[in-house]
């Protein structure tokens, strides 16, 4: 079973999570503001909280670090609700929006909002920028990106949206770099 989970809350039936406890595997992608991506040479998952913290996005004292798979090449730490993460089974796997690879395209950004978070990702002929932000409204969103067009030209870039509104959010972010 797949699911998704708020950094604020889970979105799904305690029988669901109950059915998975006692079976198969449960496979979670946490949306979450705290969260930073760390090349697997240099993850061990000990230090997964200090990672946080170094990133400047501590867990709070009601929350424990979790991380996506460290076989892969990047790792993305996250910071989940201590009482949430109690309740999955110990063999659950986590994943992020911020680990979406790059389609093989050079100069590409990738946008995804999903409620009041938006996951951008740019590459060039490497990975230049990957971040969370809080976005509340539209308005937020259109500084930002108004802001990082400022220092990265995104009009120059191919665009991939995802998210709740994709079709939204593409249109906003068009009007801005045309």
């Amino acid at each position: 079973m797949s699911i998704r989970l708020w950094s604020d809350g889970h979105s799904f039936p305690r029988e669901q999570l109950e059915a998975a406890k006692s079976g198969g595997g449960l496979s979670v992608e946490l949306l979450s503001p705290r969260t930073t991506l760390v090349p697997a040479p240099h993850f061990r998952p000990e230090e997964a909280a200090e990672l946080l913290r170094l990133a400047g996005l501590p867990c709070r004292e009601s929350e424990c670090a979790v991380w996506s798979d460290p076989e892969e090449e990047v790792v993305a730490v996250m910071a989940i609700d201590r009482a949430t993460h109690d309740l999955l089974p110990p063999q659950t796997l986590f994943t992020s929006p911020l680990l979406a690879q790059n389609p093989g395209v050079e100069n590409i950004a990738l946008l995804s909002r999903y409620e009041n978070l938006l996951y951008i990702k740019i590459w060039e002929r490497t990975l230049r920028l990957a971040e969370v932000l809080k976005v509340e409204n539209d308005e937020d969103l259109i500084y930002f990106l108004t802001r990082l067009g400022e220092v990265i030209p995104l009009g120059e870039y191919s665009l991939v949206v995802a998210g709740d509104e994709p079709q939204k959010l593409r249109k906003l972010v068009k009007k801005l770099f045309k």
